[in-house]
């Protein structure tokens, strides 16, 4: 048997119930595969599945354009003629060039109604993720915030938020992480820079630290909580006029006793310090230095 006589063979041997069923196979996996986007599970086998379905109907098609059969009209006379008529093979070229044309349209349709359906689930994994978060309730909330990270991996909000449940667990090195993500993925977000400042603090990276209170403070000047951490930083770097100045600026800022009474139990514990050294002047309200030959306020000078 030559070549060309096995090639043939191979491609006669489907009957034509054996396409027809090989056709339904594919129709049944696009099928399959757009109920998995649809449901955005399992995204890579419904790409294989899409690939299969396209590769079976394309070899179908082939095969009703390429199947011959061959009758013997007299001893030295044999005729091979198409297995199917005109009409249905014209259709099959044609399907051989609309069909992938047409199920990538229609996973593509379908891929894209999935993500707007979902998308509209962004805002209420958010508010579920925080809620958690605030009833210190960390694996749901973790699970929020996940979620909404599969379906949005651009939104800053989301690794913000997950940053945050991680933060509040002690995993510093995944809320770095994902306070980075979250900065990089939205450069507004200022909760995220006040937080990863505040973990380089904790970790030792005082630089990074007081670049991010750099940042910050040029868009928040008048922000205690900045100060008051920033104080901290410059204060573990043993800056200690600096931080000194900063607990000062805090005390004159606000009242509030989360900011305040920690300056002031900073305060009362350096100033005796910073005495033997010549004082800096404190921050303007502006950021700058105020004018020199005003005296350091002491802490009683703040009626609370």
């Amino acid at each position: 048997m030559t070549a060309d006589e096995a090639l043939q063979r191979i491609i006669n041997g489907p009957s034509p119930m054996g396409l027809a069923g090989a056709g339904a196979v594919a129709v049944a996996l696009l099928l399959i595969a757009c109920g998995l986007l649809t449901g955005r599970k399992w995204k890579w086998m419904s790409l294989v599945l899409v690939a299969i379905s396209v590769a079976t109907m394309m070899v179908v098609l082939s095969l009703v354009q390429l199947q011959t059969v061959t009758t013997r009209e007299s001893e030295i006379v044999t005729v091979t003629r198409p297995r199917y008529p005109d009409r249905p093979r014209t259709l099959a070229w044609y399907a051989m060039i609309g069909t992938p044309v047409v199920i990538v349209l229609v996973s593509a349709t379908v891929w894209a109604v999935a993500r707007r359906r979902l998308r509209k689930r962004i805002p209420e994994l958010l508010k579920a993720g925080r809620a958690h978060l605030f009833q210190k309730e960390y694996d749901p909330a973790l699970a929020a915030f996940h979620q909404a990270i599969q379906i949005a991996p651009y939104l800053g909000d989301a690794y913000f938020g997950r940053g945050s449940v991680y933060h509040a667990t002690g995993d510093l090195m995944h809320a770095l992480a994902d306070f980075d993500r979250a900065i990089q993925h939205d450069p507004r977000q200022v909760a995220a820079y006040i937080h990863r400042a505040k973990i380089r603090t904790e970790t030792g990276d005082l630089d990074g630290a007081l670049e991010d209170f750099g940042r910050l403070l040029n868009l928040r000047s008048t922000d205690p909580e900045l100060y008051l951490n920033r104080g901290i930083c410059l204060l573990k770097k043993g800056q200690v006029q600096d931080a000194v100045a900063d607990f000062h600026r805090v005390l004159k800022l606000t009242n509030h006793s989360d900011f305040a009474e920690p300056a002031k139990e900073y305060l009362r514990q350096l100033e005796p310090q910073s005495e033997s050294v010549r004082p800096l002047p404190a921050p303007g309200a502006n950021g700058a230095p105020e004018a020199p030959g005003l005296p350091r306020p002491q802490i009683q000078d703040y009626n609370l």
